[in-house]
């Protein structure tokens, strides 16, 4: 089950190697395993170092990345925030059982309440019905969960060496930097997602699986 295979990673040794394995479905990730197995994945060493592929990116055939880690060990600590899509009803509602993470929740809502029209513990409850469909609390409400989460693991002594953020998540990246204080990130990502609901409410985001170099170049054809 997943429990036990976070557990395994928790505490197995770290080796210099890796591999992870992109597939569809069981067969797909059980067919790439096994390639890695069987030295099959299509993956082939460069001279630089880590481990590359004929399409340059370290990607085999058989939906495999390898890699060699570099320094040999543990680096520093990451926090990464994520954008709009990562929310579901109740989310933060394991949660609110920490005192860290409800106090912050709290602060959170104070600084947005100039800002917004609902309340972010009763959203992050699950009492908010459909309010979860606006972009303008769908947004103020992640930065909540993911800031709070972050206060979590510091209070545990987990502190990160290093935060980035995709989309709204640059804004929870900054406050947990210290880039930002809580009532201007509370602002900017209140201001910012009302913005988008009002003039891009059906926007959309695509990942494309190709070098920057080649997206360039179409992109500029």
């Amino acid at each position: 089950g997943l429990a036990e295979v976070a557990g395994v990673l928790g505490r197995r040794g770290v080796f210099g190697c890796r591999a992870a394995v992109v597939g569809v479905g069981r067969g797909g990730v059980v067919g790439g395993l096994r390639a890695v197995a069987e030295g099959s994945s299509g993956v082939a060493e460069g001279s630089s170092g880590v481990v590359e592929g004929s399409s340059g990116v370290g990607v085999g055939s058989s939906g495999v990345v390898e890699g060699v880690v570099r320094g040999g060990g543990f680096g520093g600590r990451v926090f990464v925030f994520s954008g709009q899509g990562s929310q579901w009803v109740g989310m933060g509602g394991g949660l609110l059982g920490e005192r860290v993470f409800v106090e912050h929740v709290r602060a959170v809502g104070e600084a947005l309440s100039p800002f917004v029209d609902f309340d972010l513990l009763d959203v992050l409850s699950g009492l908010g019905g459909g309010v979860l469909d606006r972009v303008e609390v769908v947004q103020p409400a992640l930065f909540a969960v993911s800031t709070g989460l972050a206060c979590v693991w510091e209070s545990w002594g987990v502190v990160p060496d290093a935060v980035v953020g995709h989309s709204q998540g640059e804004i929870a990246a900054a406050y947990v930097a210290g880039a930002l204080g809580l009532e201007d990130a509370a602002r900017l990502v209140a201001v910012r997602s009302r913005v988008i609901g009002e003039f891009a409410p059906e926007g959309a985001m695509a990942h494309v699986a190709l070098p920057v170099g080649v997206v360039r170049e179409e992109l500029e054809s």
